[in-house]
């Protein structure tokens, strides 16, 4: 399906304030084809806007056109702004997709002029998918936002956010199988990157993060586990639509086939012996905060110590890989999955 782009709608006509957020692999795409297939919603991302590649406006508070221009030619670049909802099956965006999504950006932003700041950039962006979607409401969908509610909720008061969250050790296996259907070079560029260590540590950032936005946005913050939304999808669905201000659409669950990007096939490998070691050394009190059950690691020394001494060439390759893919502070990033932090358990939703 195409369409021509349109000029953009008024921002305050679909204004975004409702955010799926959460660990990565743990359901959040699925959920956002999901709403989806709801005809008055459309679900966007993964932008990391106000995340990962957040740009800091000038002193007062707005961008200047050069900051507009990068912004917007990083949203062009590959689709970033619909890549994970983008496709042809049920669930994925009726309209917008990698190619076109150049073009729409053109002319919802051709009378975006500077000064403006960053909420009107990302407002004006939802307008325009709400608008090629023929939508009521944009939703976006960045897992690693749920690292930076506070700053979204400061520019948007009334923002909600669904979080989810999954157990550590089913996380670990999926995490660390990304790229394992690749072949050649892909396969070994995703294999340095995912190092158990760091996967340990991402989970127990995204729990710290789960377990502040529950904390301090009690009634702003849906938190909902994998493990529930398997065991009654239907059920999940329903609260979800709910806690988003909208009248439930029945049988969501049914209109979206099983999304299982790190295992197409089908096959699920095992949790190895050095995946489930960087865990219980890394989070093990916050697995058992959390409430999930701590797993023995498997007896495989000669994994645990290869994994062990690759440490060091991991640590710089992934520096010099995150210092391409970050618009802010590296330091800060780092400190952010670094940092020692509570361990209370995170609410479980209303």
């Amino acid at each position: 399906m195409t369409s021509e782009p349109t000029a953009p709608i008024g921002v305050e006509t679909a204004a975004v304030s409702r955010f799926i957020t959460g660990m990565s692999r743990a359901g959040t795409t699925w959920v956002g084809k999901c709403l989806n297939a709801r005809p008055d919603a459309a679900v966007f991302g993964e932008t990391s806007f106000w995340g990962r590649w957040y740009v800091p406006p000038r002193a007062d508070g707005t961008y200047d056109q050069a900051q507009i221009h990068g912004i917007l030619e990083r949203l062009k670049r590959r689709g970033t702004c619909v890549q994970s909802l983008s496709g042809q099956g049920p669930g994925c965006l009726r309209v917008l997709n990698r190619e076109n999504v150049g073009e729409h950006l053109d002319v919802a932003f051709a009378d975006f002029k500077a000064p403006q700041t960053p909420l009107a950039l990302f407002q004006r962006l939802g307008a325009m998918v709400a608008s090629a979607e023929g939508a009521a409401i944009a939703i976006e969908k960045t897992p690693h936002h749920v690292n930076w509610i506070g700053r979204i909720i400061t520019e948007i008061p009334s923002a909600r956010f669904l979080i989810m969250m999954r157990d550590p050790y089913d996380f670990m296996v999926s995490y660390q199988h990304q790229g394992a259907q690749k072949s050649g070079s892909e396969r070994w560029k995703y294999r340095w990157k995912n190092h158990p260590m760091g996967t340990a540590l991402v989970w127990k950032g995204y729990l710290r993060s789960i377990d502040r936005a529950t904390r301090d946005w009690p009634a702003q913050t849906l938190v909902v586990r994998f493990e529930d939304l398997r065991a009654d999808a239907d059920g999940v669905l329903d609260r979800v639509q709910r806690f988003f201000g909208l009248e439930p659409v029945p049988s969501l669950a049914a209109s979206v086939p099983p999304d299982n990007t790190s295992f197409p096939g089908g096959v699920r490998p095992r949790l190895r012996g050095e995946q489930a070691f960087w865990l219980n050394l890394a989070a093990r009190r916050h697995i058992r905060a959390a409430g999930y059950e701590l797993r023995r690691t498997p007896i495989e020394p000669l994994r645990i110590i290869g994994s062990i001494a690759v440490v060091p060439f991991w640590f710089v390759r992934q520096y010099l890989h995150l210092r391409r893919r970050t618009g802010g502070s590296m330091l800060a990033y780092i400190w952010h999955w670094l940092r020692p932090g509570r361990s209370s358990r995170p609410a479980h939703g209303p």
